[in-house]
């Protein structure tokens, strides 16, 4: 989980495959009845909390609103230009 968040936000081919590995690796182990999902989700949100600071939901919303933020940038260039 460490190399993972060592990519932050960025999503090369080799954090995707990682991300594949880890993942692969919890599936086995709730298909094989090991581990429930629910811990599963817990460690993850953990690896998470620990790696950004931010929960996964508080990550989100801050993705959400600076997305908003920047379409309304856009739009009042847009309209600042006559295009819109």
């Amino acid at each position: 989980m460490v190399k993972l968040s060592a990519f932050g936000e960025a999503k090369p081919p080799a954090r995707q495959q990682l991300w594949h590995e880890i993942t692969g690796f919890f599936e086995a182990g709730v298909m094989m009845k090991a581990i429930k999902t629910e811990a599963v989700q817990s460690a993850l949100d953990k690896a998470h909390l620990n790696a950004f600071g931010m929960t996964r939901e508080e990550i989100q919303v801050g993705r959400s609103s600076r997305q908003q933020m920047m379409s309304k940038a856009r739009i009042s260039t847009m309209r600042g230009l006559g295009r819109g």
